[in-house]
Protein backbone atom coordinates (compact mmCIF):
# COMPACT_ATOMS: atom_id res chain seq x y z
CA UNK A 1 0.00 0.00 0.00
CA UNK A 2 1.13 3.58 -0.47
CA UNK A 3 2.56 5.54 2.40
CA UNK A 4 0.00 8.16 3.24
CA UNK A 5 -0.52 10.63 6.01
CA UNK A 6 -3.50 10.00 8.29
CA UNK A 7 -6.37 12.05 6.96
CA UNK A 8 -7.16 13.31 10.46
CA UNK A 9 -4.00 15.37 10.44
CA UNK A 10 -3.23 16.00 6.77
CA UNK A 11 0.05 17.45 5.71
CA UNK A 12 -0.30 20.94 4.38
CA UNK A 13 2.04 20.48 1.43
CA UNK A 14 0.48 22.96 -0.98
CA UNK A 15 1.75 25.78 -3.12
CA UNK A 16 3.17 27.55 -0.04
CA UNK A 17 5.39 24.75 1.20
CA UNK A 18 8.74 25.93 -0.12
CA UNK A 19 8.47 29.49 1.14
CA UNK A 20 10.10 29.45 4.52
CA UNK A 21 12.31 26.37 4.54
CA UNK A 22 14.97 25.22 2.14
CA UNK A 23 13.52 21.90 1.00
CA UNK A 24 10.48 19.66 1.03
CA UNK A 25 11.09 18.35 4.53
CA UNK A 26 9.54 20.29 7.46
CA UNK A 27 12.73 19.88 9.48
CA UNK A 28 15.03 21.41 6.85
CA UNK A 29 17.09 24.34 8.17
CA UNK A 30 15.10 27.60 8.02
CA UNK A 31 16.30 30.25 5.61
CA UNK A 32 15.91 33.08 8.10
CA UNK A 33 17.31 33.38 11.66
CA UNK A 34 13.85 34.65 12.62
CA UNK A 35 12.31 31.29 11.66
CA UNK A 36 12.64 28.49 14.21
CA UNK A 37 12.80 24.78 13.42
CA UNK A 38 9.75 22.66 14.16
CA UNK A 39 9.51 20.33 17.14
CA UNK A 40 8.81 16.64 16.53
CA UNK A 41 8.02 13.28 18.08
CA UNK A 42 7.95 9.75 16.70
CA UNK A 43 4.59 8.01 16.99
CA UNK A 44 4.35 4.21 16.77
CA UNK A 45 1.01 2.54 16.07
CA UNK A 46 0.81 -1.18 17.01
CA UNK A 47 -0.15 -3.32 14.03
CA UNK A 48 -2.81 -5.14 16.06
CA UNK A 49 -4.55 -1.82 16.74
CA UNK A 50 -4.43 -0.87 13.07
CA UNK A 51 -5.66 -4.31 12.03
CA UNK A 52 -8.62 -4.15 14.43
CA UNK A 53 -9.56 -0.64 13.28
CA UNK A 54 -9.22 -1.71 9.64
CA UNK A 55 -11.64 -4.56 10.25
CA UNK A 56 -14.24 -2.16 11.65
CA UNK A 57 -13.79 0.29 8.78
CA UNK A 58 -14.06 -2.54 6.24
CA UNK A 59 -17.23 -3.87 7.85
CA UNK A 60 -18.80 -0.44 7.68
CA UNK A 61 -17.79 0.02 4.04
CA UNK A 62 -19.21 -3.40 3.14
CA UNK A 63 -22.69 -2.22 4.18
CA UNK A 64 -22.83 0.05 1.13
CA UNK A 65 -21.44 -2.40 -1.44
CA UNK A 66 -23.51 -4.31 -3.98
CA UNK A 67 -22.32 -7.55 -5.55
CA UNK A 68 -23.96 -10.24 -7.69
CA UNK A 69 -25.54 -12.89 -5.53
CA UNK A 70 -25.68 -10.68 -2.43
CA UNK A 71 -28.10 -8.10 -1.19
CA UNK A 72 -26.80 -4.63 -0.29
CA UNK A 73 -25.21 -4.79 3.13
CA UNK A 74 -24.80 -8.58 3.00
CA UNK A 75 -21.56 -8.77 1.01
CA UNK A 76 -18.93 -10.75 3.01
CA UNK A 77 -16.00 -8.68 4.20
CA UNK A 78 -13.39 -10.69 2.25
CA UNK A 79 -15.30 -10.04 -0.98
CA UNK A 80 -15.98 -6.39 -0.18
CA UNK A 81 -12.29 -5.84 0.49
CA UNK A 82 -11.46 -6.52 -3.13
CA UNK A 83 -14.04 -3.99 -4.29
CA UNK A 84 -12.85 -0.96 -2.34
CA UNK A 85 -9.76 1.24 -2.19
CA UNK A 86 -7.76 -0.45 0.57
CA UNK A 87 -5.47 2.57 0.93
CA UNK A 88 -8.45 4.69 1.90
CA UNK A 89 -9.57 2.07 4.41
CA UNK A 90 -6.12 1.98 6.00
CA UNK A 91 -6.11 5.78 6.14
CA UNK A 92 -9.42 5.68 7.98
CA UNK A 93 -8.09 2.98 10.31
CA UNK A 94 -5.06 5.07 11.15
CA UNK A 95 -7.38 8.01 11.65
CA UNK A 96 -9.07 6.03 14.40
CA UNK A 97 -5.89 4.86 16.11
CA UNK A 98 -3.54 7.82 15.66
CA UNK A 99 -4.92 10.43 18.15
CA UNK A 100 -4.55 8.17 21.22
CA UNK A 101 -0.88 7.36 20.56
CA UNK A 102 -0.01 10.88 19.41
CA UNK A 103 -1.41 12.36 22.63
CA UNK A 104 0.45 9.77 24.71
CA UNK A 105 3.75 10.58 22.99
CA UNK A 106 3.19 14.33 23.46
CA UNK A 107 2.56 13.83 27.16
CA UNK A 108 5.59 11.57 27.47
CA UNK A 109 7.86 14.10 25.77
CA UNK A 110 6.37 16.97 27.82
CA UNK A 111 6.12 19.08 24.70
CA UNK A 112 3.33 21.59 24.13
CA UNK A 113 2.11 21.87 20.53
CA UNK A 114 0.27 25.05 19.53
CA UNK A 115 -0.28 24.05 15.89
CA UNK A 116 -1.93 21.30 13.93
CA UNK A 117 0.55 18.42 13.46
CA UNK A 118 2.33 17.75 10.19
CA UNK A 119 2.59 13.95 9.86
CA UNK A 120 5.12 12.03 7.77
CA UNK A 121 5.08 8.22 7.51
CA UNK A 122 8.32 6.36 8.26
CA UNK A 123 7.18 2.71 8.16
CA UNK A 124 3.75 1.50 6.99
CA UNK A 125 4.34 -2.16 6.17
CA UNK A 126 1.51 -4.58 6.86
CA UNK A 127 1.88 -6.95 9.84
CA UNK A 128 4.43 -4.59 11.40
CA UNK A 129 4.02 -1.61 13.71
CA UNK A 130 3.62 1.67 11.81
CA UNK A 131 5.83 4.65 12.59
CA UNK A 132 5.31 8.33 11.87
CA UNK A 133 7.32 11.47 12.48
CA UNK A 134 5.01 14.21 13.68
CA UNK A 135 6.13 17.83 13.39
CA UNK A 136 4.48 20.70 15.24
CA UNK A 137 5.12 24.20 16.51
CA UNK A 138 5.67 25.14 20.13
CA UNK A 139 5.25 28.59 21.63
CA UNK A 140 8.37 30.66 20.94
CA UNK A 141 10.37 32.24 23.73
CA UNK A 142 9.73 35.97 23.87
CA UNK A 143 12.24 38.14 25.75
CA UNK A 144 10.83 41.66 25.87
CA UNK A 145 13.93 43.35 27.25
CA UNK A 146 13.50 47.10 27.80
CA UNK A 147 10.42 47.15 25.58
CA UNK A 148 8.98 50.28 27.21
CA UNK A 149 11.99 52.28 26.06
CA UNK A 150 11.59 50.81 22.56
CA UNK A 151 7.94 51.89 22.53
CA UNK A 152 8.83 55.38 23.79
CA UNK A 153 11.43 55.89 21.04
CA UNK A 154 9.08 54.51 18.39
CA UNK A 155 6.34 56.87 19.57
CA UNK A 156 8.73 59.81 19.16
CA UNK A 157 9.51 58.73 15.60
CA UNK A 158 5.80 58.38 14.92
CA UNK A 159 5.19 61.89 16.27
CA UNK A 160 7.81 63.26 13.88
CA UNK A 161 6.16 61.57 10.90
CA UNK A 162 2.74 62.82 11.96
CA UNK A 163 4.06 66.38 12.32
CA UNK A 164 5.68 66.22 8.87
CA UNK A 165 2.51 64.90 7.25
CA UNK A 166 0.37 67.56 8.92
CA UNK A 167 2.80 70.27 7.85
CA UNK A 168 2.40 69.11 4.26
CA UNK A 169 -1.39 69.06 4.53
CA UNK A 170 -1.68 72.68 5.63
CA UNK A 171 0.29 74.00 2.65
CA UNK A 172 -1.91 76.18 0.39
CA UNK A 173 -1.28 74.01 -2.65
CA UNK A 174 -2.40 70.89 -0.81
CA UNK A 175 -5.68 71.99 0.80
CA UNK A 176 -6.34 68.54 2.29
CA UNK A 177 -8.16 67.46 5.41
CA UNK A 178 -5.99 67.07 8.54
CA UNK A 179 -5.07 63.60 9.75
CA UNK A 180 -7.79 61.84 11.69
CA UNK A 181 -7.21 60.27 15.08
CA UNK A 182 -7.40 56.82 13.47
CA UNK A 183 -4.74 57.77 10.90
CA UNK A 184 -2.44 59.06 13.63
CA UNK A 185 -2.90 55.85 15.61
CA UNK A 186 -2.12 53.78 12.53
CA UNK A 187 1.13 55.67 12.03
CA UNK A 188 2.03 55.22 15.70
CA UNK A 189 1.32 51.50 15.66
CA UNK A 190 3.32 51.06 12.46
CA UNK A 191 6.40 52.50 14.17
CA UNK A 192 5.80 50.67 17.45
CA UNK A 193 5.19 47.27 15.86
CA UNK A 194 8.20 47.57 13.59
CA UNK A 195 10.48 48.62 16.44
CA UNK A 196 9.23 45.87 18.75
CA UNK A 197 9.65 43.22 16.06
CA UNK A 198 13.21 44.39 15.40
CA UNK A 199 14.11 44.68 19.08
CA UNK A 200 12.47 41.55 20.51
CA UNK A 201 12.85 39.49 17.33
CA UNK A 202 11.13 36.28 18.49
CA UNK A 203 11.81 33.20 16.37
CA UNK A 204 8.60 31.84 14.85
CA UNK A 205 8.32 28.10 14.11
CA UNK A 206 8.33 27.33 10.40
CA UNK A 207 5.11 25.33 10.59
CA UNK A 208 3.14 28.25 12.05
CA UNK A 209 4.30 30.48 9.21
CA UNK A 210 3.57 27.86 6.56
CA UNK A 211 0.08 27.18 7.86
CA UNK A 212 -0.67 30.91 8.03
CA UNK A 213 0.61 31.40 4.48
CA UNK A 214 -1.51 28.53 3.22
CA UNK A 215 -4.57 29.97 4.94
CA UNK A 216 -4.03 33.40 3.41
CA UNK A 217 -3.30 32.01 -0.05
CA UNK A 218 -6.38 29.79 0.07
CA UNK A 219 -8.43 32.84 1.01
CA UNK A 220 -6.92 34.77 -1.91
CA UNK A 221 -7.75 31.93 -4.31
CA UNK A 222 -11.38 31.96 -3.14
CA UNK A 223 -11.59 35.72 -3.57
CA UNK A 224 -10.19 35.49 -7.09
CA UNK A 225 -12.71 32.78 -7.96
CA UNK A 226 -15.57 34.97 -6.74
CA UNK A 227 -14.29 37.80 -8.92
CA UNK A 228 -13.77 35.40 -11.84
CA UNK A 229 -10.10 36.32 -12.04
CA UNK A 230 -7.49 33.74 -12.99
CA UNK A 231 -4.48 33.38 -10.72
CA UNK A 232 -2.15 33.95 -13.68
CA UNK A 233 -3.89 37.23 -14.52
CA UNK A 234 -3.68 38.36 -10.90
CA UNK A 235 0.05 37.66 -10.81
CA UNK A 236 0.51 39.43 -14.12
CA UNK A 237 -1.36 42.50 -12.86
CA UNK A 238 0.97 42.66 -9.87
CA UNK A 239 4.02 41.91 -12.02
CA UNK A 240 4.96 39.03 -9.73
CA UNK A 241 5.78 35.36 -10.01
CA UNK A 242 4.03 32.75 -7.82
CA UNK A 243 7.22 32.39 -5.78
CA UNK A 244 7.42 36.15 -5.19
CA UNK A 245 3.82 36.20 -4.01
CA UNK A 246 4.47 33.28 -1.67
CA UNK A 247 7.52 35.03 -0.24
CA UNK A 248 5.52 38.22 0.24
CA UNK A 249 2.88 36.32 2.19
CA UNK A 250 5.57 34.53 4.20
CA UNK A 251 7.11 37.85 5.20
CA UNK A 252 3.73 39.21 6.26
CA UNK A 253 2.94 36.02 8.19
CA UNK A 254 6.27 36.17 10.03
CA UNK A 255 5.76 39.81 11.03
CA UNK A 256 2.15 39.25 12.05
CA UNK A 257 2.99 36.23 14.20
CA UNK A 258 5.89 38.03 15.84
CA UNK A 259 3.59 40.88 16.85
CA UNK A 260 0.95 38.44 18.13
CA UNK A 261 3.41 36.76 20.49
CA UNK A 262 4.94 40.07 21.57
CA UNK A 263 1.51 41.49 22.39
CA UNK A 264 0.66 38.39 24.41
CA UNK A 265 3.90 38.73 26.38
CA UNK A 266 3.30 42.43 27.05
CA UNK A 267 -0.18 41.59 28.34
CA UNK A 268 1.40 39.04 30.66
CA UNK A 269 4.10 41.45 31.81
CA UNK A 270 1.55 44.19 32.55
CA UNK A 271 -0.82 41.69 34.15
CA UNK A 272 -3.64 42.64 31.82
CA UNK A 273 -6.72 40.47 31.72
CA UNK A 274 -10.32 40.41 30.52
CA UNK A 275 -13.25 39.93 32.88
CA UNK A 276 -16.20 37.66 32.14
CA UNK A 277 -18.50 40.69 32.13
CA UNK A 278 -16.46 42.20 29.27
CA UNK A 279 -16.73 38.98 27.28
CA UNK A 280 -20.48 38.82 27.88
CA UNK A 281 -20.91 42.42 26.76
CA UNK A 282 -19.01 41.73 23.54
CA UNK A 283 -21.04 38.59 22.86
CA UNK A 284 -24.24 40.59 23.36
CA UNK A 285 -23.05 43.10 20.78
CA UNK A 286 -21.99 40.42 18.31
CA UNK A 287 -25.20 38.44 18.64
CA UNK A 288 -27.51 41.40 18.84
CA UNK A 289 -28.68 40.11 22.19
CA UNK A 290 -30.01 36.93 20.58
CA UNK A 291 -27.07 34.57 21.08
CA UNK A 292 -28.10 31.30 22.69
CA UNK A 293 -26.83 30.39 26.15
CA UNK A 294 -25.03 27.40 24.65
CA UNK A 295 -23.12 29.61 22.23
CA UNK A 296 -22.35 32.12 24.97
CA UNK A 297 -20.80 29.41 27.13
CA UNK A 298 -18.88 27.77 24.27
CA UNK A 299 -15.23 27.63 25.48
CA UNK A 300 -13.79 28.25 22.01
CA UNK A 301 -16.01 31.29 21.45
CA UNK A 302 -15.19 32.79 24.83
CA UNK A 303 -11.49 32.09 24.37
CA UNK A 304 -11.51 33.84 20.99
CA UNK A 305 -13.30 36.89 22.41
CA UNK A 306 -10.93 36.93 25.41
CA UNK A 307 -7.89 36.97 23.12
CA UNK A 308 -9.37 39.68 20.89
CA UNK A 309 -10.26 41.96 23.81
CA UNK A 310 -6.89 41.43 25.47
CA UNK A 311 -5.12 42.31 22.24
CA UNK A 312 -7.21 45.48 21.94
CA UNK A 313 -6.24 46.49 25.48
CA UNK A 314 -2.53 46.04 24.76
CA UNK A 315 -2.77 47.96 21.47
CA UNK A 316 -4.63 50.78 23.21
CA UNK A 317 -1.90 50.96 25.85
CA UNK A 318 0.77 51.06 23.12
CA UNK A 319 -0.96 53.90 21.30
CA UNK A 320 -1.30 55.90 24.50
CA UNK A 321 2.36 55.35 25.49
CA UNK A 322 4.46 58.48 25.61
Amino acid sequence: MSKKTPSTDPKTHTHADSIVHTGDHPQDPPKSPLVASNSSVTVTLPWEKIKAAYGKVLAKAALNIRSDGFRKGKVPAHIAEGMVDQNKLYDQAVQEVFPEFYLAEIQKSQKKPISQPDVEPIETEQKKDWKFTVYFAERPEVRLGDYKKVIMNASKEAAKEIAEKEAELVKPEEKKEPLTTAQKEDIALKHIFRSLAESVAPQIPELLIRQEVNRELDQLVQQLKQLNIKAEDYLKSRQMTAEQLQNEYAGMALSSLQIEFIIAEIAKDQKMTVEDAEIDKTLDQLGGGKMSETDRKNPDTRSYVFSSLLKQKVIRSLVESK
